[in-house]
């Protein structure tokens, strides 16, 4: 499961927090005081961990999030009782 570890006034966290939400994807969140460490030995927060891989800083955070979009959006494609347009045009 896909888990957000941020703090309270982090508006970066909660900008994260509001896109896995959007997203709708199963996702954790655990927020972290000011005055207390980064639970993943020193990682800058908002930080995700998914699968037992770290991601942190601005950067890979938006390329995590944007990977993770493109990869639902394709799930979600082939999980409804709908027929789509493919990326080449063809029609189911």
């Amino acid at each position: 499961m896909i888990e957000l570890i941020r703090r309270a006034d982090s508006a970066q966290g909660a900008a994260i927090q509001a896109k896995l939400a959007e997203l709708v994807v199963a996702h954790r969140v655990v927020t972290v005081d000011a005055d207390h460490p980064s639970p993943l030995n020193g990682t800058p927060l908002p930080a995700i961990v998914d699968d037992g891989r770290v991601i942190s800083g601005q950067a890979e955070l938006e390329a995590y999030l944007g990977e993770l979009g493109q990869e639902v959006e394709r799930w979600r494609r082939f999980q409804m009782d709908a027929c789509y347009i493919d990326d080449d045009g063809t029609v189911c």
